[in-house]
C-alpha cells in the first residue's frame, strides 16, 4: 500500500526491475495518467486492488505473469486489479498457461466509457462474474482475435443497446 491514496501522485516510471506490485499499491492515485508497459519483463505478480480507482489509461503484462486470487493459487486472480480505472482505455492480458480463469470485477470501471475491446488469450477459459461490469463504453470482447464473444459474463446489469448488438 506504498502510493495508496497518493492523490498528487502524477508520473512514476515503472521498470523491468518490477517483480511485484502489491495488493493496493497504486489505489486511489487518480492524478496517474500512465500507460505501463511491463511487457518486457521476465516475472510480474500483480495483486488484488493494485490499481483500484487509479488514472492509469493502459497496462501491458507480460505474458509471464502471475496473478494474486482468494486461494492464493498460482492459475488464477483475486480480482478487482483495474476496478475504478476509469482512464483505462487499452490492455494486454498475460498468456500464461498457468492462468485460467479472469477473475469477478477485474475490469469493473463504474460507468467508464474508455474501455471498448478487450482481447482474451486462449489460456483463459473461464470468466467470473461482473468482469465487465459498468463497462459502459465497451464493444467488443474477443478470444484471441476471433472475435469469439462471451457476452452472457459481461455485466450483472442489463447492457446498453450498443452492448447487445455485439452480442447477438
Amino acid at each position: 500500500r506504498a502510493l495508496q491514496n497518493c492523490k498528487v501522485l502524477a508520473k512514476l516510471n515503472l521498470t523491468s526491475a518490477v517483480s511485484h506490485i502489491y495488493p493496493y499499491a497504486f489505489e486511489t492515485t487518480p492524478n496517474y495518467k500512465a500507460n505501463i508497459d511491463l511487457s518486457g519483463n521476465k516475472y510480474l505478480w500483480v495483486g488484488n486492488h493494485a490499481f483500484h480507482n487509479s488514472g492509469i489509461t493502459g497496462f501491458r503484462f507480460p505474458d509471464t505473469a502471475e496473478l494474486e486470487n482468494k486461494a492464493r493459487k498460482p492459475n488464477g486472480f483475486e480480482g478487482y486489479q483495474f476496478n475504478g480505472c476509469h482512464n483505462l482505455a487499452t490492455i494486454k492480458l498475460p498468456a500464461n498457461p498457468s492462468l485460467k480463469e479472469l477473475p469477478e470485477g477485474f475490469f469493473c470501471n463504474e460507468n467508464t466509457e474508455t474501455l471498448q475491446y478487450v482481447s482474451i488469450p486462449a489460456n483463459f477459459n473461464k470468466l467470473g462474474n461482473a468482469v465487465f461490469n459498468f463497462c459502459n463504453g465497451l464493444k467488443e470482447v474477443a478470444r484471441d482475435d476471433r472475435r469469439t464473444h462471451f457476452c452472457h459474463l459481461l455485466c450483472y446489469r442489463p447492457m446498453h443497446h450498443h452492448q447487445q448488438e455485439v452480442c447477438h
